[in-house]
């Protein structure tokens, strides 16, 4: 008969007198009682099965594990069952003594330690071990985001099915006005990526019961700041990548997790941001973190200043033909991706909800070590200029530094040799911040979930001396390969008596890299241009008798102009723009282009029939913001080549008075768009499994010179392939210009289940990704 219960920490013990028996008691077994592990919601883990096949249990739940015995356990004898490492927080009752087999369970509470672990029964005597077992299985513990008590409960459990449950993701890559999708798997439920977690947290020194700190230590552990020493990825963001891998080769987590446990833990070179936060959206979602990717469009990086570390400001130095000669205290980022993680912050009081988490290297953050979050998104958007331990201050610079641009006479490229002329332009960073959502729609817009919507505003109007002056600039959709052609929208009003009949506008053109980083000025020239008067002698209080003015100016770059010096890169027009010749008065502006690359197409028959399953005009999506205003009324166009319409609209607003407007039809257009989007989000193509298909890859050069060394890599998802594994990856010595090359692999559905095939083809010269989303059914 149970007698009592002592729990003692760091292990439990029972206390029991049974039947006296002469001889000592012999362990013959113990295995887990899976009926009781079905509550806690990880059946999805696909664990190795057979006698060893390991424990997935979370917090806040409780399970059993029977144990046999050769006789029955004697008088005065205990029983001990604790955790290798050591654990705590969780109790033991012994529930069925009926010999020779024993139950006892385990209840695991929502404070205790995560991670992997072993449970050992220890039958004593006096205080001393006379038998021992340990099980074979491992014992892995998660996080509860389905259990209130726990500090990572998820509130809204529809969501959960995308930030918890959806293996593949969708990464947003480009700029804010010119931006595509690919595919991305997770395989968060893969044994490996328990494995590859596991480890990660077997070096971690502080709290594995605290979700504040495991979150900020993946941010560190996930990154090693040099080959081979610490953390599991190492980044590089230019070329060469041998002797490792090209970032831009990743189709999934589950290739460098799997290269990562392979290898005994060895570092995976090389990654860069999406590559950093789509391992870590699958490591914390193995963990049981409720996690989502973010892609931030404007990214600032912000040096520190001394001991005012972030003071949310960068300064470019540009000279009087408006290249940029130094950056300041930072750069900016064409995009940039992180991590949000959900919390309630139960442990240390700072607002619940998403946390910002970021293990993609930049600064050092308290320690001197590499790692960010997790950052409260209230505090960000609300930022009072504290600083944090958890790299508020940071973030906030991320999202909404202020970039300045200023006008400098310089001796040289180093920042002492120049002298200050004037300040031309300020905006903020975080133009468009985007969460993937696969399940209810293909992206949500959250900048305002960063940005206090009274603080983030437009930049646009400029009252400058006796003129008021608005410009900005509207691009056709340029292919990779073509010329480069827009318009250049410019409305001012001037007194009257101080009327200037022309403009100096002065371009420079730049090839900058996706970190912000100028690789070559191309070109630079002045026009002078007539302004075009559209409303005469308007009565303001503020200046007299006035007049309203217009200029739409072409602008144009030849293809042989920027092909061969553009590489992996897009260009920035930088606008300088004058009244008459002076040197006064002075409008200056940014508008980054972004080429659209070279689209691959895929197409999958059916070999036994012939039927043509599906093809990738679905999935190939690219959103094009040609600018109106700031992101508060851009409006989304699929492949948009609106230019003309869009500049009338664009010179409506330069001439409004208002900072903002977003007229009824933009409203309309943006719904239209979205439930289109929402449609074609969910169109998975349907195959039948243990049958072979017909993958046809099609790719033509558009552009007038020959691409060399292209490598082709296909990713078939959880489909077969039935040729030779390396013949998924062919380097194509070179493609003729305006050549067509075909390729076709045979593939064989084996699975059941969601997946994607994805195909990705670069060089120096291009990028480019397609898939087919894929149904497979017996």
């Amino acid at each position: 008969m149970l007698k009592s219960i002592l729990l003692t920490l760091p292990f439990l013990l029972l206390v029991f007198h049974l039947t006296t028996v002469n001889s000592v008691v012999k362990f013959t077994g113990a295995k887990p009682d899976w009926n009781t592990l079905q509550a806690h919601r990880t059946s999805q883990y696909r664990v190795p099965a057979g006698n060893d096949k390991p424990i997935v249990a979370r917090r806040g739940q409780t399970f059993a594990i029977t144990f046999d015995t050769a006789s029955e356990i004697p008088k005065g004898h205990s029983l001990s069952v604790h955790m290798v490492p050591k654990n705590s927080n969780y109790s033991v009752t012994l529930t069925d003594k009926s010999f020779p087999t024993y139950r006892v369970e385990i209840a695991l509470s929502t404070i205790c330690d995560v991670g992997e672990f072993r449970l050992q029964l220890n039958l004593l005597q006096s205080g001393k071990q006379v038998d021992r077992v340990t099980l074979t299985n491992k014992l892995f513990i998660l996080f509860n985001p389905y259990h209130s008590g726990d500090e990572t409960f998820f509130p809204n459990q529809q969501l959960m099915a995308e930030y918890m449950d959806n293996e593949w993701g969708t990464l947003w890559r480009g700029s804010v006005f010119n931006y595509g999708a690919t595919r991305w798997y997770y395989g968060q439920f893969d044994y490996n990526a328990l494995v590859a977690a596991s480890h990660v947290l077997s070096k971690m020194t502080t709290r594995k019961n605290n979700a504040v700190d495991v979150i900020r230590y993946l941010s560190y552990e996930l990154a090693a700041q040099e080959v081979n020493v610490k953390g599991m990825m190492h980044g590089k963001w230019a070329e060469p990548y041998t002797p490792g891998t090209d970032p831009r080769s990743w189709t999934g987590s589950n290739q460098i997790i799997d290269s990562y446990v392979k290898n005994n833990f060895k570092t995976v070179q090389y990654t860069q941001c999406w590559v950093f936060s789509g391992v870590y959206t699958s490591i914390a979602r193995a963990l049981g973190l409720v996690t989502r990717q973010i892609f931030t469009f404007e990214s600032a990086h912000e040096k520190p200043d001394g001991p005012k570390r972030f003071d949310q400001n960068i300064i470019r130095i540009r000279n009087q033909n408006g290249q940029l000669v130094n950056s300041k205290w930072g750069s900016v980022w064409n995009f940039h991706s992180w991590n949000e993680v959900y919390l309630s912050r139960r442990s240390d009081g700072r607002p619940a909800g998403w946390q910002a988490a970021d293990s993609t290297p930049q600064e050092p953050s308290e320690g001197n070590k590499y790692m960010l979050g997790p950052a409260p998104l209230a505090l960000v958007a609300n930022f009072k200029g504290q600083d944090d331990k958890y790299d508020v201050s940071f973030t906030r610079s991320m999202v909404a530094a202020v970039i300045e641009n200023h006008e400098y006479s310089c001796k040289s490229t180093a920042f002492d040799t120049c002298t200050f002329r004037r300040k031309l332009q300020t905006n903020h960073a975080g133009a468009l911040i985007l969460a993937a959502d696969n399940i209810l729609s293909n992206h949500l817009d959250i900048t305002a979930l960063y940005k206090n919507p009274t603080v983030w505003r437009n930049f646009k109007k400029r009252q400058m001396s006796n003129m008021r002056l608005n410009a900005d600039a509207v691009f056709h959709q340029v292919e990779l390969g073509a010329a480069v052609s827009g318009q250049l929208v410019v409305a001012g009003e001037d007194q009257v008596e101080a009327l200037n009949e022309q403009l100096t506008i002065r371009t420079n053109i730049e090839v900058v890299d996706y970190r912000g980083s100028v690789v070559e000025n191309l070109k630079s020239y002045s026009t002078l241009v007539s302004k075009q008067v559209v409303a005469a002698k308007l009565k303001r209080s503020d200046m007299g008798e006035s007049r309203r003015w217009q200029v739409i100016h072409p602008v144009e770059l030849g293809k042989d102009e920027y092909l061969s010096k553009i590489g992996n890169n897009h260009l920035r027009f930088v606008f300088r723009i004058q009244n008459g010749n002076s040197s006064g008065d002075l409008f200056f502006f940014e508008k980054p282009v972004h080429l659209v690359k070279p689209k691959l197409h895929l197409s999958m028959v059916e070999e036994s029939t012939g039927r043509h399953v599906c093809d990738n005009r679905f999935n190939d999506i690219t959103y094009s913001y040609n600018s109106l205003d700031d992101s508060t009324v851009l409006f989304l166009t699929h492949h948009a080549n609106q230019t003309g319409r869009e500049a009338g609209d664009l010179l409506k607003n330069l001439l409004s008075d208002e900072d903002v407007i977003d007229s009824q039809r933009q409203k309309e257009e943006k719904e239209k768009e979205r439930k289109r989007l929402e449609a074609i989000a969910f169109h998975r193509s349907p195959i039948s499994t243990h049958r072979v298909y017909r993958l046809h890859i099609s790719y033509q050069n558009p552009m007038s010179i020959p691409l060399t060394n292209v490598e082709i890599r296909v990713n078939p998802g959880k489909m077969t392939s039935l040729i030779p594994v390396h013949q998924l990856t062919e380097v194509i010595p070179s493609i003729g210009a305006l050549e067509k090359i075909e390729r076709t692999i045979n593939l064989s559905a084996e699975l059941t289940g969601h997946h994607s095939v994805i195909v990705t083809m670069f060089n120096h010269n291009i990028d480019v990704q397609a898939y087919l989303d894929l149904a497979a059914s017996q």
